[in-house]
This record gives structure tokens, C-alpha cells and sequence, in this order.
């Protein structure tokens, strides 16, 4: 069986996507470091407890970290760097499409890890893909976005199309 292995983009694809992915990530960071020790002050649990709560994204990032996304004629198969890969089949893909920037920011990356929508090492906010599924959705930034769903019309020719920016749905986004 066929199928195509698509690399996440790691560079920003612009200055100003630059600066958004990096404001965000410093914040996000400044989250880490003072979130747990100061809820576990907070709540008068040790000090152990809060540095805990500081590593706990890491850890979970570093064991959900995506490394590729393989399109086949059975779905979607989103591959991780320290687990199993999970299939995602075509029947169960609702909308796929290039999400905004703001969109990632606010719905993937906002609440970072619960729920984790998106766990690359990427440093853009710019192309990346949605999948909404039965079970949620997803984010990626496939390096060759225009190859990913080149590759996507050809293994599953049953999503019906809309031209524009690279939109595919079976049902338009919420």
C-alpha cells in the first residue's frame, strides 16, 4: 500500500510569523516555569509537587511528539516520535483544511496540553493543516503543503472539494 510521508515545517515561513510563534512560545513558557510552583503554593503542597508540575508538559510533549503525518489510502496516519502511530481513516475526517493563524493560536495552542491539538517543534503559525475528526481534531505544518493534499486527492477521491486555499471537507468547519 502507498503512501506519503509528510514532514513537519520547523522554520518560520515569515518575519511576522516569526515574532507570533515566538510571543507565543515565550509565553507559554513563562506559564511552565511559574504555573506549578505557584499553584502548589498556592495550595500549600510542597514545593516538589509545583517542580513537578513544571516538567509534566515537557515529559508529555516529548512522549506525543509528532514526527510525520503518512497519507494512505486508509486515512491519515499521524506518527509519533516515542509512541505508535494512530490511523486516523477517511470516514472519520469531517473538514481538512489550511486553518488561520489566530485559529491555531486560540484553538490549538491556547490550553496547551489539555486538550494537545498540536505537538510539534515547529516555530510557525502559518500552514498548518486542521483535521477535524470523529474523535476532535488535530493541527500540522506539513513542510510541502501543497504536496500533502496532492497527495490527499489522490488517496481518498470521495471528500468532495472547494477551491481556494487548499480546502477539502466533507462538512464545512464550525
Amino acid at each position: 500500500m502507498e503512501s506519503n510521508e509528510f514532514l513537519p515545517q520547523i522554520q518560520s515561513r515569515s518575519p511576522t510569523d516569526s515574532f507570533r510563534a515566538h510571543t507565543w512560545s515565550a509565553m507559554v513558557l513563562v506559564g511552565w516555569l511559574v504555573g506549578g510552583p505557584l499553584i502548589a503554593w498556592l495550595v500549600g503542597a510542597p514545593m516538589p509537587v509545583g517542580l513537578a508540575g513544571m516538567f509534566a508538559p515537557a515529559i508529555m510533549l516529548a512522549i506525543l511528539h509528532t514526527r510525520a503525518l503518512r497519507v494512505s489510502a486508509r486515512g491519515i496516519e499521524v506518527v509519533y516520535s516515542l509512541r505508535r502511530p494512530r490511523l486516523v481513516p477517511w470516514s472519520d475526517i469531517r473538514a481538512l483544511y489550511v486553518a488561520s493563524s489566530r485559529e491555531l493560536v486560540f484553538s490549538g495552542w491556547r490550553f496547551f496540553p489539555f486538550p494537545l491539538r498540536e505537538s510539534t517543534n515547529s516555530a510557525t503559525t502559518e500552514g498548518h493543516v486542521c483535521v477535524r475528526h470523529a474523535g476532535g481534531r488535530f493541527y500540522f505544518p506539513p513542510a510541502d503543503l501543497d504536496g500533502f493534499f496532492a497527495a490527499v486527492r489522490v488517496h481518498a477521491p470521495a471528500l468532495s472539494y472547494r477551491e481556494g486555499p487548499a480546502i477539502l471537507f466533507k462538512e464545512p468547519p464550525l
